[in-house]
């Protein structure tokens, strides 16, 4: 399962918008979404508020995030490079 899975999941039981799931977890709507639908993957940041709101533990966020990550097709940012995810991946192995 994934991180968007279990997200989209945990709302629908809850029976909540994305609005108002953001609000849960202290994220704005458009982030929330694209959490949702897989486009992003929450941050380190993040990590203990939908910890929190799956009801799973920071560490499990963190190691779902991290393995998602490490499966992604990489994109170039505009200059050509892969800098942000390479900075993304790093930001994500740190927490583990």
């Amino acid at each position: 399962m994934t991180i968007a899975s279990m997200i989209g999941q945990r709302a629908g039981e809850l029976a909540l918008s994305d609005g108002q799931a953001a609000r849960r977890i202290g994220v704005s709507q458009p982030t929330f979404t694209r959490w949702r639908i897989g486009t992003n993957l929450p941050s380190s940041t993040h990590y203990a508020a939908v910890a929190q709101f799956l009801g799973v533990t920071r560490a499990k966020i963190a190691r779902m995030c991290a393995e998602e990550l490490a499966t992604r097709e990489p994109r170039p940012t505009e200059d050509g490079t892969f800098a942000s995810l390479i900075r993304e991946l790093e930001q994500h192995r740190k927490t583990d």
